[in-house]
Parts: C-alpha cells; structure tokens; sequence
C-alpha cells in the first residue's frame, strides 16, 4: 500500500538522519579532543619549566598558559572560518 510506502520512506530518511547526527557529533567530539590535546602538549611546552620544584604554577607561568590558550584557539577559529569559506556547496 502507498501509505504503508511513504512511512516506511519517512523512517528511513529519519533514521539516516540521526546516524549522520551521531557521526558528525563524534567527528566533532574527536576533533575537540585532539585539539585539546595538541592544545595543551604545546602550551605546557612552552610555558612550564621541565624541572619544576612547586606543585603550583607561578603567576608567570599561569599568564603564560592564559596567553598561549588564548592565542591557540583565536588561531583555530581563524583556520575554521577559512577552512569554511573554501568548502564547497552542498548540491541539493
């Protein structure tokens, strides 16, 4: 029956939908995750002294770190609108 067709139809295109919604969340997710992690192996690098002697950070420290974070993610959204700009239209 056509009825029984067009619902079948409606929930396939409803369960694909939500399988790209989960894909795409855990793209995102592992893309978060990498840049936190490339994110924080850079700035402790430079702003952490290898032989440090306090469990604390000092304030020089702890200004570096604010910086390089900052600086990090300005620089990751600034390549995200570029990398944007270039993506080519989806057909529809």
């Amino acid at each position: 029956s056509s009825s029984s067709s067009s619902l079948f139809v409606c929930l396939f295109v409803l369960v694909a939908a939500m399988d790209v919604d989960v894909v795409s969340t855990q793209v995102e997710l592992k893309a978060m995750s990498d840049l936190f992690q490339r994110l924080m192996g850079s700035c402790q690098t430079k702003c952490i002294a290898q032989n440090y002697k306090d469990s604390n950070l000092t304030k020089g420290e702890a200004i570096c770190l604010d910086r390089c974070v900052a600086k990090y993610l300005l620089v990751h959204e600034e390549v995200g609108k570029k990398m944007s700009m270039y993506q080519a239209p989806q057909p529809q």
